[in-house]
């Protein structure tokens, strides 16, 4: 049986009141963490709420809460800061509720980038390789990884592609993204980490041949941003048509010179 106006008008009154009151609030924050619902108290739930079916008005207001949450007042965020800070207090974390500037981020990055980096001049081993991969991927590694290939990520490239190709296909292409037309000075980084200092556009093999240049193919080489690039792994076989159309409209309507191409791309020496 459906409720009355006139009830639930009452049940919204008492729960404004208990709600309104500090101790009181307290307490059903702490008798409800941690609990768990049982099935019966569920299935008890769906069954009072199967006469509720809010208006069109309703839906349309829940849908545009769901899409765009609302921010918080710099009233509620001067409220929570005492809060936060004890929180962190508690755990031992000094910087929580509060935020780095633009200016300190970039100093950071800058700090940690190029010959400053610990890790400037050097390489995993296939054995550190394969321990790192284990111990972020959990089960989902090799055979089991969606993106496995059968090993082909510790496979060397081919000599010829060396630091000197790179820069030849970079300049070739004036460095742009072939996908994206992301120039190399906004190529930067759409991780979780935010590097904000641009980095040489990656060097793609639009075959996925490592070891072309060394069993008489030649070289098929485009320059990708950062995003580009690690979004080609799940759709290889859309970048590649994607890249090859790029290519021969590009040569077709002059932008790229087709021999030039070949000549110091394909079989650049």
């Amino acid at each position: 049986m459906p409720m009355s106006e006139e009830g639930k008008e009452r049940l919204r009154e008492s729960n404004r009141r208990r709600w309104a009151d500090p101790v009181e609030r307290e307490k059903q924050i702490v008798l409800r963490t941690g609990v768990v619902r049982s099935k019966e108290s569920i299935q008890k739930g769906i069954e009072s709420r199967k006469w509720y079916h809010p208006s069109e008005e309703t839906k349309e207001k829940q849908r545009v809460g769901n899409q765009k949450p609302k921010p918080r007042s710099p009233e509620v965020i001067e409220r929570l800061k005492p809060l936060n800070q004890k929180l962190g207090k508690q755990l031992g974390l000094s910087n929580i509720g509060r935020h780095h500037t633009e200016e300190s981020k970039t100093l950071m990055s800058v700090s940690k980038t190029g010959e400053k980096n610990h890790f400037f001049g050097k390489q995993h081993t296939c054995e550190s390789i394969e321990k790192i991969s284990k111990s972020r991927l959990g089960k989902n590694t090799g055979e089991n990884n969606p993106l496995w290939k059968g090993g082909i990520s510790f496979v060397p490239y081919c000599f010829r592609f060396n630091n000197r190709r790179r820069k030849s296909v970079r300049k070739f292409f004036d460095n742009y993204c072939i996908c994206c037309g992301c120039h190399a000075d906004e190529n930067i980084s759409k991780g979780t980490r935010k590097i904000l200092v641009p980095k040489e556009l990656s060097v793609h093999h639009i075959l996925h041949d490592k070891n072309e240049g060394c069993n008489g193919i030649p070289f098929n080489l485009v320059p990708m941003c950062e995003a580009c690039h690690l979004t080609e792994r799940w759709d290889e076989e859309g970048f590649k048509k994607h890249i090859n159309t790029a290519l021969s409209e590009g040569f077709k309507w002059g932008i790229w010179s087709e021999q030039d191409y070949i000549k110091q791309v394909m079989y650049s020496e």
